[in-house]
């Protein structure tokens, strides 16, 4: 975590009752894309309240040996340049085959038009493309990670 990512989620900590305090071990600090455009697009939207969950190819999280959302633990958000947008608060977090991703999920992902359609498009071309990228296997049945979260700071 950097200066600044640090002093962000300590500017949140300090709004809440000392006994309410999450520990610095519940905080990750992620960007939601691996794009500096669509990091920006995405925070944005998380910021506005209009993306309230996300979806990422469960192999990509276990290759990169990356850390699984868990309920209850927080993400500060980051834009495209690594500079913290927002804190999210993770609700839900659940595992299923691509192909079984509901459309309320989808919607609640807030991107494009919001219909099941587009967002299996989009993610279907985006999980093919990194998949063949980084040597992954991937077709519809493919687990999936779904998180669903809540934005807390700022209000």
């Amino acid at each position: 975590m950097t200066e600044e990512q640090n002093a962000f989620w300590h500017q949140y900590l300090a709004t809440l009752p000392a006994d309410q305090r999450p520990t610095d071990d519940q905080v990750v600090v992620d960007t939601l894309s691996h794009h500096t455009v669509r990091a920006n697009e995405v925070a944005t939207l998380v910021s506005l309240n209009k993306k309230k969950a996300h979806c990422r190819l469960r192999s990509s999280l276990e290759e990169k040996s990356a850390v699984i959302p868990q309920k209850g633990h927080y993400k500060i958000v980051l834009n495209g340049h690594q500079r913290p947008v927002c804190i999210v608060k993770t609700t839900q977090v659940s595992y299923c085959p691509f192909n079984q991703v509901s459309a309320e999920f989808a919607e609640r992902e807030g991107e494009g038009d919001g219909s099941y359609q587009c967002w299996h498009e989009a993610h279907w071309g985006y999980f093919s493309q990194y998949a063949k990228t980084h040597g992954l296997h991937f077709d519809e049945h493919s687990d999936v990670v779904l998180e669903e979260f809540e934005k807390v700071y700022p209000l």
